[in-house]
């Protein structure tokens, strides 16, 4: 690479590094990207945004700066499955906001708008929700990427969504959706933070706004959630963990252990199995299965220390302190 620099968006640069040394990148990254300033700066926000929406711009990008060699520690193949597979999970990002704003419209008007935007009485949209806006840039980058990795054009293959299914529990359906919004948003940011470990130059600097609208939206979902669902929040996320934890004996024993434990633990084990079943399904879309031991360390290594921070800033967020961002709030419990 000519005129390396000495150090990059992810910290020191190695053209090419070592794993402790893209362990390195992969906390700089984080510690910068996920402060815990920015995190609460981005869920303080909130608010403002139901009220007067507006998209987050993106610093200008040289397209055509981008090139194969900005690539660092690890073999092309494997960045770029990442990337079609991240460009099919962007791609349906129309059913995605619809589905959402179902789910939403009823309970609370103005998070549905924020993901969804509004409506007509036929149907017709008439504006485009805030999430969908930041979020509709990723395909096409992604799209720009893979031409300049490779010099070939790629047609997408947008993810199946799965349509609006509502039970006789409102508040239930919008909690389980909302569980998954969560995990979506969790799991693009930490392979985009592993994108930018593995970029250096005008790569690099694409992926760290998508990065950004990532860790936007994963921290209002999660700080949103446990607002609204503030008597669950703990314990079911606790629950969830627990399951996903022990997703081989979850799946294995699902049907003795739903008919022995109370509702709430088998919700925690449907919950549990049924996002496992979702991470997989989006690993499988990058190739997982064919990527080197290393590269698989990394991005385990990734995810968990992504995951750490985020419930590390989450004990910030008492009672009092999303009441003071959020006002009481407006999805009652049960009683």
């Amino acid at each position: 690479m000519l005129n390396a620099p000495s150090t990059d968006l992810a910290g020191k640069f190695h053209p090419h590094p070592t794993y402790f040394q893209t362990q390195a990148r992969i906390n700089y990254l984080i510690s910068h990207y996920l402060s815990f300033e920015i995190l609460h700066d981005r869920l303080q926000e909130l608010p403002k945004q139901y009220e007067q929406p507006h998209a987050r711009a993106w610093a200008p990008v040289n397209w055509h700066a981008i090139a194969p060699d900005q690539v660092i520690g690890v073999d092309l193949e494997t960045f770029l499955s990442v990337v079609v597979g991240a460009l099919d999970v962007e791609a349906p990002i129309r059913d995605y906001s619809h589905v959402s704003w179902h789910y939403l419209k009823q309970i609370h008007a103005p998070m549905a708008r924020f993901v969804g935007g509004t409506f007509a009485e036929d149907g017709s949209i008439v504006e485009i929700g805030l999430w969908e806006r930041e979020e509709r840039q990723h395909t096409p980058a992604f799209i720009k990427i893979y031409h300049q990795l490779t010099g070939q054009k790629i047609a997408t293959k947008p993810s199946i969504v799965k349509n609006y299914n509502p039970s006789i529990d409102p508040r239930e359906d919008l909690y389980r959706h909302g569980l998954h919004r969560v995990a979506t948003e969790y799991g693009a940011t930490g392979l985009y933070v592993w994108l930018m470990a593995h970029s250096t130059g005008a790569l690099q600097q694409v992926v760290a706004e998508m990065v950004q609208d990532e860790v936007n939206h994963f921290v209002k979902f999660w700080g949103w959630g446990q607002w609204a669902f503030p008597e669950s929040a703990l314990t079911r996320l606790v629950g969830t963990v627990k399951s996903l934890s022990h997703q081989k004996r979850a799946v294995q024993s699902a049907p003795d252990s739903l008919s022995r434990s109370p509702r709430v633990q088998a919700n925690y084990l449907v919950l549990g199995v049924d996002l496992v079943r979702t991470f997989r399904r989006v690993m499988g879309l990058m190739d997982w299965s064919s990527w080197s031991v290393l590269s698989k360390l990394e991005m385990t290594f990734t995810f968990t220390r992504v995951l750490l921070r985020m419930l590390v800033w989450s004990r910030q967020l008492t009672p009092e302190r999303l009441r003071g961002i959020f006002g009481e709030p407006r999805i009652q419990p049960r009683s």
